[in-house]
């Protein structure tokens, strides 16, 4: 015979209430790390799209500028060698000038 210091039937209730307890406590422990892990990404995605933004935003008129003349040089480009009747078949020489 072993001596216990309380009846079968009380062990057997505490240990279950115990492990409610944790599995709530678990719950809660996961719940609030989940939470805190989506709002740190959510502020994190939100500052990258703001800054990427404002970026995009102080570069747009020299981005459109360059994109201007580089089309420009390409018009005047072609235009020299249409002017330059020389060739064969009068096609134009395409380089690359990006």
């Amino acid at each position: 015979m072993t001596n216990n210091l309380i009846n079968a039937s009380a062990y057997n209730y505490l240990d279950s209430e115990l492990r409610k307890a944790n599995n709530v406590n678990i719950l809660y422990n996961s719940l609030i790390l989940n939470v805190v892990l989506f709002v740190v990404f959510l502020v994190s995605t939100l500052l990258f799209l703001y800054f990427r933004y404002q970026n995009k935003q102080k570069n747009k008129d020299s981005y459109e500028l360059e994109k201007r003349n580089a089309l420009l040089q390409k018009m005047i480009n072609l235009e020299n060698i249409n002017k330059d009747d020389d060739l064969l078949t009068s096609l134009p020489i395409f380089s690359s000038s990006l």
